[in-house]
């Protein structure tokens, strides 16, 4: 984002919410009275928020006239243009993965159904348990999401799907300076492709060597 951002003689101003919805919408009602030319917003999780709290949210990014794009993280009935990795592909990704080396009782840890991610993640495991009729969980191999620093780091290398976050945030200001420029046009949702990285944590089921978890 800096360097997109410095190319096209726009500065960058961070703002932290520390996933409070309270400190969020705090965070927009300070670069609206800065009038500021744009901004890309990463919602907070909602998890814990309060049916009050998300409202608030949602009015607040309703009413904005600053030019704004938002990633990642979708907003219930918030309209606006969004950038974010195919969620829905990448569980269907680490799903066909496990699926190709022969499990069949294959689970899907979710996190919070509450996030946009989570949900469409489960929908890309639920369309191959339908593709290739395959049944519920118990081998042990395993394939984690967004490739943290950590994942190569572990005892057993972690299989993983990345997103491709610097595509995003290049792409999310792409669209924000577009809008920053003409914001009458049709807002839109922009999916752009994760990829399976693969390690030691996904082995053949019921192989004879020793188990990698």
């Amino acid at each position: 984002m800096k360097r997109n951002n410095e190319s096209s003689g726009y500065s960058l101003l961070i703002c932290n919410c520390d996933e409070q919805v309270r400190r969020c919408i705090d965070n927009i009602t300070l670069l609206e009275s800065r009038l500021i030319d744009g901004f890309i917003f990463q919602p907070p999780e909602t998890t814990n928020a309060s049916p009050e709290q998300l409202h608030n949210l949602q009015e607040k990014l309703k009413t904005c006239q600053t030019p704004y794009v938002i990633l990642d993280r979708a907003i219930h009935d918030v309209y606006h243009d969004y950038v974010a990795a195919d969620h829905q592909l990448g569980g269907y990704l680490a799903t066909e993965h496990l699926y190709k080396l022969g499990h069949r009782r294959i689970g899907c840890i979710t996190g919070s159904l509450s996030d946009y991610g989570s949900k469409r993640r489960l929908v890309g495991y639920q369309d191959v348990l339908k593709r290739y009729g395959i049944s519920i969980p118990q081998d042990l191999s395993l394939v984690g999401y967004d490739d943290s620093s950590i994942a190569n780091l572990c005892s057993v290398p972690l299989t993983t799907i990345r997103q491709p976050i610097e595509l995003l945030g290049k792409r999310a200001c792409e669209i924000l300076l577009g809008r920053i420029e003409n914001n009458s046009n049709t807002h839109q949702d922009y999916f752009y492709p994760p990829a399976l990285i693969q390690r030691s944590s996904c082995s053949l089921p019921n192989s004879k060597g020793r188990a990698l978890l």
